[in-house]
């Protein structure tokens, strides 16, 4: 009777850490995703002049490739003549949101790592990290929204070929994907361990 307890523990315990491991790996790939998302100038791409000028926007700068004269990045603290008013509201909303994000993913990733590394052995250490990826999930909907229905205002709509949204925007949106994966396991391993 002992042995069938212990063996149950013993398979429990493996199904949850298997549950861990896995929103973990989950919330790694999500935290990388998001800090390139976050850092590359590429959540929107438009042509214009004709396709001799792309130019390619980011959260945090504008790029534009002339035919003539390359690749020229700019940040968006004052040197695009933006005006008294500098960056617009839904911009720094989305930079703080992304940010946010990656902080909070970080934090998940660090929680699922302690227990992970039996620094310590508390469900909550679980349920913690579950909880800031979600939080990181929600912080990151909410700056892929805004920053993906904004960049899409900028295209305009008699011409929709000059302008669309790009590579990192996407990369924005797996990153939250995966996350809310990982939180659903991590949230899974606590099941298991409050059923048992």
């Amino acid at each position: 009777m002992l042995a069938d307890t212990r063996t149950k523990d013993m398979a429990l315990s493996r199904l949850m850490d298997l549950y861990v491991a896995i929103g973990l790996a989950l919330t790694i790939a999500a935290e990388v995703l998001a800090i390139l998302s976050t850092a590359l100038p590429y959540w929107f791409s438009a042509s214009l002049d004709n396709g001799k000028v792309n130019v390619h926007a980011g959260l945090f700068k504008l790029c534009a490739n002339d035919l003539g004269t390359g690749f020229v990045c700019v940040d968006y603290d004052g040197w695009l003549g933006l005006g008294p008013g500098g960056v617009p509201g839904w911009l720094k909303v989305a930079q703080a949101m992304m940010i946010l994000s990656v902080i909070a993913f970080a934090g998940g990733i660090v929680l699922a790592s302690m227990y992970v590394a039996k620094v310590r052995d508390w469900v909550m250490l679980i349920v913690a990290s579950a909880a800031l990826t979600m939080a990181g999930v929600a912080f990151g909907v909410v700056g892929t929204s805004v920053a993906g229905s904004k960049f899409n205002e900028l295209t305009p709509p008699d011409d929709p070929a000059t302008g669309n949204l790009h590579a990192a925007f996407g990369l924005g949106v797996v990153a939250v994907l995966n996350a809310a994966a990982a939180a659903i396991s991590l949230g899974l391993a606590w099941i298991k361990i409050v059923k048992s």
